[in-house]
């Protein structure tokens, strides 16, 4: 899957935009319909197609917490979303998931390698920034509050 790409290759520093998935044992390239999330999966039966060696039960297990962020993201942050303003329902919600997926691969890269990928530091303090003055800008958050996520962020890329 996408975020399992993202982890794996941010901590090896590989480019993850240009390269094709390929098998952690035989190297093969896997094709389009084997990296459908959790279904080829269970229809591989955890293994690779072409040399039968088992995939990493790290796979299914990464795109089932995926999944419960994008249901947290629609059942439960339905009902916060709609306490702000109307222009940041749209914001709000994008927000959220987005630094979800980007803290879930911060914790699992940090978990298997302990190694935080500072790309993905650097996107969600990136994020928070623009969403922060985001509300600024529509008056639901004071400039000093946008002063303090500066300094909070220098403080983290400077240490």
């Amino acid at each position: 899957s996408f975020i399992n790409v993202l982890i794996y290759r941010s901590i090896a520093g590989q480019n993850w935009l240009n390269d094709r998935s390929k098998c952690e044992c035989c190297h093969h390239q896997i094709a389009w319909y084997d990296l459908i999330p959790l279904w080829s999966y269970l229809w591989l039966q955890g293994k690779c197609r072409h040399c039968q060696e088992r995939i990493s039960v790290l796979h299914p297990v990464v795109e089932g917490l995926v999944g419960m962020l994008f249901v947290w993201w629609y059942f439960i942050g339905s009902v916060f979303f709609r306490l702000t303003n109307q222009p940041f329902q749209a914001i709000q919600p994008a927000f959220w998931l987005l630094a979800g997926i980007l803290l879930l691969i911060i914790v699992v890269a940090d978990v298997l390698y302990y190694l935080v990928p500072d790309q993905a530091v650097m996107a969600l303090l990136s994020l928070t920034l623009m969403y922060r003055l985001a509300l600024v800008m529509g008056g639901e958050m004071r400039l000093l509050d946008l002063y303090s996520a500066l300094i909070g962020m220098v403080a983290l890329v400077a240490g």
